[in-house]
């Protein structure tokens, strides 16, 4: 497919609602994108708005949405006005699932990890199906005038809305990304509401949920051996450089996470044996492993050892600057690599107190990023075009207290300035 020659702009109805704006390939209509939709939910709307005649099954990939030959991510991309890069970011669950990357990846000059892509890119959630919020769905009707599967609402373990804390529902067998979400998808006799809202729930939990939904908008990937650096450094900060570690984070890991939720989020991480008792191996999440361990497993440690979902986003995913680390990664899993570790992991527990931990002083290891005012200059013009705060901090990977910030400085001004 010729993109360059194919695709064009077809600008009606712009001024009404700029995310209704129209491209065309042919004959066919292509809607926008909206924010943290995922990609097989914009596919699903491709799929609906030009009436295709077709059959989708829950396991068909992007290719069988579009009414046209689409022969590549990239080529999708293109056709949502976006580079690959950018596209994946935005409208995948990549961000998550390869939030953690084998150390081997390159690292860019600012201290992060590439992204890796491969051909089996999993598009679709495998963590339990389809889930959305009936909040969501109001708000982007009302907004939007349609509703769509939102990344955060997929995500393992995430069973309530980052952004309502409502509890998801699930909608009936067979439901795709081809249909709308909302109510009408619900088996007979299902409740509408559940019981349970996200304040309700463990402080684990709760600290999780948000964590996920961080990483998903603004993480970037960083080595295995990083984060078992970093993750270890917090085991130390609380009971220091003791030797129990293996049963201490079974005990955090079983007394801050019900069962039942483990069971759903990471049944592989769940002993048969031992009578669906949380696992003894969180302790594997702390050394080095040639491959990276799934994203979940290292949020679930860290919201058992720290309930501050915030000061952990920036901690775990700041920059790689540390060359022991590097070393240690080289090594792979030995005991000289398992000291290096407990050497460095070591400092970064005594170099920062977690009760000042505000002040983000892990200098050692780059941490401290913050996100750049570029992010929030954009997030706040996304703002003034009518979106949300969350909506535009999703969009544009900004942290939600800096645009808040940023618009009370702006009210005090305007406040000022019509003073007498």
């Amino acid at each position: 497919m010729d993109m360059g020659a194919s695709l064009h702009l077809h600008a009606e109805g712009a001024l009404a609602n700029p995310d209704l704006v129209w491209s065309r390939v042919g004959r066919n209509k292509i809607p926008k994108p909206f924010p943290d939709e995922h990609m097989l939910s914009w596919c699903g709307r491709i799929y609906r708005v030009n009436d295709v005649e077709r059959d989708v099954l829950a396991g068909n990939t992007f290719q069988r949405y579009i009414p046209f030959k689409v022969e590549s991510l990239a080529e999708l991309a293109a056709l949502a006005g976006m580079g690959l890069d950018r596209f994946v970011r935005r409208q995948t669950m990549v961000p998550f699932m390869r939030a953690v990357v084998p150390d081997l990846t390159p690292l860019d000059s600012a201290g992060h990890r590439e992204l890796t892509l491969n051909s089996n890119l999993r598009n679709i959630s495998s963590w339990g199906g389809l889930r959305f919020c009936p909040d969501c769905v109001s708000h982007d009707r009302e907004r939007r005038g349609i509703a769509f599967w939102h990344r955060m609402h997929l995500l393992p373990g995430v069973f309530w809305c980052p952004v309502h804390g409502t509890s998801l529902l699930r909608p009936k067998a067979g439901t795709t990304f081809v249909e709308e979400p909302g109510s009408h998808l619900l088996e007979d006799g299902e409740p509408k509401t559940s019981e349970l809202a996200l304040c309700d729930v463990e402080p684990a939990i709760q600290c999780y949920v948000r964590l996920a939904a961080q990483t998903l908008r603004r993480c970037r990937p960083i080595g295995s051996t990083t984060i078992s650096v970093r993750l270890k450094s917090l085991f130390f900060n609380k009971l220091g450089n003791a030797t129990s570690v293996d049963h201490y984070l079974k005990e955090t890991v079983a007394s801050s996470f019900p069962n039942a939720w483990l069971e759903n989020t990471v049944p592989q991480r769940m002993c048969v044996a031992r009578m669906g008792q949380a696992a003894s191996d969180w302790y594997s999440m702390t050394v080095v492993w040639k491959k990276p361990r799934a994203t979940e497993r290292y949020l679930i440690l860290a919201s058992a050892l720290c309930s501050d979902s915030r000061w952990l986003a920036k901690m775990i995913f700041a920059p790689e600057r540390d060359a022991r680390v590097a070393l240690a990664g080289r090594m792979g899993r030995s005991m000289a690599s398992n000291a290096l570790i407990n050497a460095v992991a070591s400092e970064v527990a005594t170099s920062n107190d977690l009760a000042e931990r505000s002040t983000l002083r892990l200098v050692m290891l780059g941490l401290g990023e913050t996100v750049t005012c570029a992010n929030t200059a954009e997030a706040y013009a996304a703002f003034l075009k009518g979106l949300s705060v969350a909506e535009a901090c999703l969009q544009n990977q900004a942290e939600s207290s800096k645009l808040e910030a940023l618009l009370r400085e702006r009210l005090l001004q305007v406040k000022a300035q019509a003073s007498p």
